[in-house]
């Protein structure tokens, strides 16, 4: 892969009020539909990270899937097998379809300028409070009590489709490379 300037690195953004974290929330189209509760679950469990021009984020093979990526500010190179195929920017993410499938990275990600900020939400976090639609109800003696109901939240399955629909254009540029080199 190449890079384009000397990695600059990465670090954890802190200090930022509850306040600026919702508005950087409400700018993403991602989370633009969610009810305030789930937006206000989000700020609670992202982290925000700010990541230098030619710092590898992650790399297309390696072991992962741990964590769902969301640019708020700067762009991203996206490679497949050394080829750079795209180019990801605000409101943009990556890191879904080894996160769904539990799969190795399907590429490698590099940042491309200085001082992009990304949203990075932990798997693990994402399931516990959005894999299953969860929903207030009042029990027989009138207490208000969380359930979970076995349908998938809009959040976790919106990301899965994503996933899905980019595993097969994978699958498709795979089958197509594979016969192209076969003629």
């Amino acid at each position: 892969m190449q890079q384009e300037a000397e990695p600059q690195g990465i670090a954890v953004v802190q200090g930022l009020s509850k306040t600026s974290l919702g508005f950087m929330i409400n700018q993403l189209h991602l989370f633009k539909s969610m009810k305030r509760a789930d937006k206000q679950k989000l700020i609670k469990m992202m982290t925000v990270m700010r990541y230098g021009q030619g710092y590898d984020v992650c790399s297309q093979g390696t072991k992962g899937g741990d964590a769902l990526y969301v640019i708020y500010t700067g762009s991203f190179s996206i490679w497949l097998d050394g080829e750079q195929v795209a180019t990801l920017g605000t409101n943009d993410f990556f890191g879904e379809m080894s996160m769904v499938f539990n799969e190795n990275r399907s590429a490698s990600v590099a940042c491309r300028e200085p001082n992009s900020v990304v949203l990075v939400f932990e798997r693990k976090e994402l399931e516990e409070n959005f894999k299953h639609a969860r929903t207030m109800e009042v029990d027989a003696e009138g207490i208000e009590q969380e359930t979970t109901s076995t349908s998938r939240s809009s959040l976790w399955s919106w990301i899965e489709n994503i996933a899905k629909m980019r595993k097969s254009a994978n699958l498709v540029r795979t089958l197509t490379d594979y016969e192209g080199a076969n003629d």
